[in-house]
């Protein structure tokens, strides 16, 4: 959970930066995925740098992957 939250918070911060410098006049959704979608599987508590990432996605509609938006 304390993951899930750090990933959201950075997920904002972006956001809100891209917002800031008038980069994006589009609605912008973030999602903070944490362990629930890590880009490589590891056993538990196997620190892995590839994921702690940022990924965005430009699109017209909102992706159909299942993952809460805020």
């Amino acid at each position: 959970a304390s993951n899930r939250a750090l990933s959201l918070r950075r997920a904002q911060a972006i956001a809100a930066y891209l917002k800031r410098k008038g980069r994006l006049r589009i609605p912008v959704r973030v999602a903070g995925l944490g362990e629930d979608r890590p880009a490589v599987k590891t056993d538990d508590e196997i620190d892995e740098a590839r994921n702690r990432r940022a990924e965005y996605y430009l699109a017209i509609q909102p992706p159909l992957s299942g993952v809460k938006w805020h």
